[in-house]
């Protein structure tokens, strides 16, 4: 999904802003997405026009994809966190816990997320990544960033993850939308 009407150099001082206020708020844990499930980016970087347009955007997005897939809109809960990452420390194989998985790509970098039929597996899809594009799909399957082009300063991206399921998580981080 390519995010329309809003402002990429904008989003990515909020985030390295918001980056800052983490740090701040949670005294000697560095920013890094370890700590993903302590806040959500919504509200961390909030009150600003700019986050408010993300979002409705976001939600565009998610609901288009819920059309699509079939998906339940019911009992629907958002986690998104910043991945703020230099050449040497992008993400190796992961994958996630929750039944649905996405990410906005904000910066400009030459990258691809590709994603694997298990931890380091073989690839069955690539994502080539660009600035204000959004990725979302099973959060079960395994993926890396590979870098096409070598960089010097920071790859942004915007990680989320959506819980379907009535339940209690140990995370701080989930938000209610409505679709």
């Amino acid at each position: 999904y390519q995010l329309s009407g809003l402002n990429q150099k904008k989003l990515i001082e909020i985030a390295k802003l918001s980056s800052d206020k983490f740090n701040h708020l949670y005294g000697g844990f560095d920013h890094s997405t370890k700590y993903y499930y302590l806040y959500n980016f919504f509200t961390i970087a909030s009150c600003n026009n700019d986050t408010y347009m993300l979002y409705l955007e976001t939600l565009k997005a998610i609901k288009k994809y819920f059309y699509t897939q079939n998906i339940d809109s019911k009992n629907t809960w958002l986690q998104m966190w910043m991945n703020i990452h230099t050449q040497t420390n992008v993400l190796t194989s992961h994958s996630h816990n929750f039944p649905i998985h996405g990410y906005i790509s904000l910066s400009n970098h030459n990258t691809d997320t590709v994603f694997t039929d298990g931890h380091c597996g073989s690839e069955i899809y690539r994502i080539q990544n660009k600035p204000l594009q959004m990725y979302i799909g099973p959060g079960y399957r395994h993926h890396h960033v590979e870098i096409n082009e070598d960089f010097d300063d920071e790859r942004i991206t915007l990680g989320f993850d959506l819980q379907l399921e009535n339940t209690i998580t140990d995370n701080f981080s989930f938000i209610p939308i409505i679709l």
